[in-house]
Parts: structure tokens; sequence; C-alpha cells
């Protein structure tokens, strides 16, 4: 991820579909550049699509600085 002032986040993302039109996974979060240099965390997400076109995303986590 890049934020506004190109400071970066680097995530490994895992995922796979449950159901036809679900997805669910989560992203590790492990370090990255200016701010998030050291960031670490976790975060789930679930993925809904109706038509295979437009969806839906939830994101639960939290990101944290190690020390």
């Amino acid at each position: 991820f890049t934020a506004r002032n190109g400071d970066q986040l680097r995530a490994l993302v895992v995922g796979r579909f449950v159901l036809p039109g679900t997805a669910t996974g989560s992203y590790t979060f492990d370090g990255g550049t200016g701010r998030f240099h050291n960031a670490l965390g976790t975060a789930g997400f679930v993925v809904v699509s109706e038509d295979g076109v437009l969806f839906d995303v939830l994101f639960r986590g939290s990101i944290l600085r190690r020390r």
C-alpha cells in the first residue's frame, strides 16, 4: 500500500473463495518505508459480490509499531 506522501506498507495477502461470490482472507503487515518502517499487524477481510462485477469489502484488523 502507498500513502499519499509516498510511504509504503508491505503486506502478504492470502485468500480464497468460500462460496460463489464470497471470498475471505487475511493481510499480514510487516514493515515498509517512512511511518510504516516498523509496522506489524494483521487484518481479515470478506469480499461479497452478487453479480461478479461489483463487490463490497469489509476489513478488520490493526497495525502496530514495533519498538
